[in-house]
């Protein structure tokens, strides 16, 4: 079993002393057939393999060699393709990469990547075969978000309990994973390997090194604990693409003149757009293609150099975390997307809800439920495939919440004696249909508005006339784009709702 202090030299099997062509790396990608992660003269190399050192790709031959040129600090890594596995640590973090930084990283208040020394001879990367299926389901977390062990407790007492020994193929923390105190993600890391299955990371505004000068500086202590900011990988046919959307910079600071302050954008920088270009242009149009990052598509301000990127596809969509809320966006050609269809984008909500916010419930953990009245949680998303055709549909689960349970509603009486009946849909959107069934059996259609969830303003009111130092202050209800009303005659007490969603599945649930 690799030891996740040492991924570096078992995935490097073979290294010598001696360095190899200035400016060249080069190795094997092999089938590593006892799993020890070092190549044997029994072990033969795989031939088609893509292989990248953070910008280019390359394809290894058909005795499964690869070389490609670096300058400086750098991440070579293997591109995993479908049915071939790659190592995992005892925390199931996935070890396909080397790292290369001869001098160490720069000294941080966290720290980076120890010295490596000279680039080795020879870079080889193990994989093992194993048949995927083409129907399976990945989970996802968005911004879990500790900034201590208590809130680890949290995260694992009321997200990771549930999802231990989960069949999914494969789980991705979608950015922030840790609140700045980067000494969270070895914590973090031990908690969500409970669920057994191997899990990615993209990186977070809150999980860069803010004391950095510059951008390609701020991941280091990220690539210390996960690897590559940038990397892509095929499951059971369908290609995973993450990208670091994330840009440090110094600004000029308003309240100090003269001074400067450390600031982020959502932005692509070049080395990411190289990477992805380099990637996508490999791939066969019907592939379908799935894009991870943090901060959402629509806030990123160069994203349509991306589009033009994703647009050759046929199908794709992407997901993000970031907003602490919960809500799908489709862009067209308004947007400057040209593709055949809209481009779906998924903002996934946060693992830890409210930032960990609230009074805490029976169980010890905050109410901690997201701004625009959705339930912190993770989305399961099932992927499938018929006649070589993929699909997927997405369903987002509230931590604490029943097995089913897709919505909570609120009724409220009017001055003119009628109620207010709120239904919020989590992971509903524009495309969402959600009725009502009153005592006489008739179905009702619910409008869709964007407002403030009624039932979230009310229980921050309660929080706030109860609150004391325990606990920390609930944020203020911020727009909810899932939430449907109608108004109700006086008198009524129990309902009955379905909302039929993107996929066309009808989600049935009864309130009182």
């Amino acid at each position: 079993m690799l030891r996740m202090t040492l991924p570096i030299f078992a995935l490097a099997g073979g290294l010598f002393l001696d360095t190899p062509t200035p400016n060249l790396a080069s190795g094997v990608v092999f089938n590593d057939l006892n799993s020890d992660g070092t190549k044997s003269a029994q072990e033969p190399g795989l031939p088609g393999v893509r292989v990248s050192n953070g910008t280019q790709i390359t394809t290894t031959d058909k005795n499964g060699n690869w070389s490609l040129p670096f300058s400086g600090d750098c991440e070579f890594f293997v591109l995993k393709p479908t049915d071939w596995s790659v190592p995992v640590d005892y925390l199931q973090i996935p070890r396909y990469y080397y790292t290369h930084r001869p001098k160490g990283s720069r000294k941080s208040r966290y720290p980076g990547v120890s010295a490596t020394g000279p680039l080795p001879n020879r870079i080889n990367f193990p994989l093992r075969h194993k048949r995927e299926p083409r129907d399976f389901e990945a989970i996802f977390f968005g911004d879990p978000q500790p900034r201590n062990i208590q809130d680890v407790l949290y995260l694992d007492r009321d997200v990771v309990q549930s999802l231990v020994g989960s069949s999914a193929a494969f789980g991705v923390t979608l950015g922030d994973i840790v609140f700045d105190n980067l000494n969270i993600f070895g914590p973090i890391s031990t908690s969500i390997s409970r669920i057994g299955i191997p899990w990615y990371q993209v990186v977070g505004n809150h999980d860069i090194n803010r004391d950095t000068p510059k951008d390609e500086l701020s991941n280091e202590t990220f690539v210390r604990h996960f690897g590559p900011p940038n990397y892509s990988f095929d499951y059971g046919g369908v290609h995973f693409l993450t990208i670091d959307d994330v840009y440090w910079e110094w600004i000029d600071n308003s309240e100090a003149p003269g001074k400067k302050r450390g600031s982020y954008r959502a932005f692509l920088t070049e080395q990411v757009l190289a990477f992805c270009e380099a990637d996508l242009k490999a791939l066969p149009k019907e592939q379908l293609v799935v894009i991870m990052m943090h901060i959402p598509l629509g806030e990123i301000s160069n994203r349509e150099a991306l589009f033009r990127l994703l647009e050759p596809f046929e199908k794709s969509f992407s997901i993000s975390g970031h907003t602490h809320t919960l809500y799908q966006d489709e862009f067209d050609l308004e947007d400057g997307w040209n593709g055949k269809r809209p481009h779906l984008h998924i903002v996934n909500g946060a693992a830890c809800g409210s930032w960990w916010t609230g009074e805490p419930g029976p169980n010890g953990v905050p109410f901690t439920t997201m701004r625009d009245g959705a339930p912190n949680g993770w989305s399961e998303i099932q992927f499938f495939e018929e006649n070589g055709t993929h699909s997927w549909e997405y369903d987002y689960i509230g931590a604490g919440h029943e097995e089913g349970e897709s919505m909570t509603a609120t009724t409220y009486p009017q001055e003119d004696g009628s109620q207010l009946f709120n239904v919020n849909f989590w992971a509903g959107g524009d495309s969402s249909k959600v009725e009502l069934q009153l005592w006489d059996k008739t179905w009702i259609e619910m409008k869709k508005v964007n407002g403030l969830d009624p039932r979230f303003v009310q229980l921050r009111a309660e929080d706030e006339a109860k609150r004391n130092d325990k606990w920390r202050r609930m944020p203020e209800a911020a727009p909810s784009r899932h939430l449907w009303q109608c108004r109700l005659p006086t008198g009524v007490k129990a309902l009955q709702v379905r909302a039929i969603d993107r996929y066309g599945r009808t989600h049935f649930q009864n309130f009182d």
